[in-house]
């Protein structure tokens, strides 16, 4: 799973990767709104899913060069 949250504590909807070759979105119910499933056969997080999971939040923070944001990345 990969989360985005905010210096003040709210989370973003984030992303969840199933370990297969591809998800069958008509099985996936109640999803949380903006919540991305994606799929990898290992079921880790790869240079093609991470770009992938970048877009989707930048649609859900609307960032812009006008109204920029700050993104930290931490890998413990």
């Amino acid at each position: 799973m990969l989360a985005f949250v905010n210096a003040a504590g709210d989370a973003f909807p984030g992303v969840f990767i199933y370990p297969r070759k591809k998800v069958n979105l008509d099985k996936m119910v109640d999803l949380p709104q903006g919540f991305l499933p994606l799929a990898h056969q290992s079921g880790w997080m790869n240079d093609d899913l991470f770009l992938i999971s970048l877009q989707n939040f930048k649609k859900q923070v609307n960032c812009s060069p006008d109204d920029p944001i700050l993104l930290i990345l931490d890998n413990p």
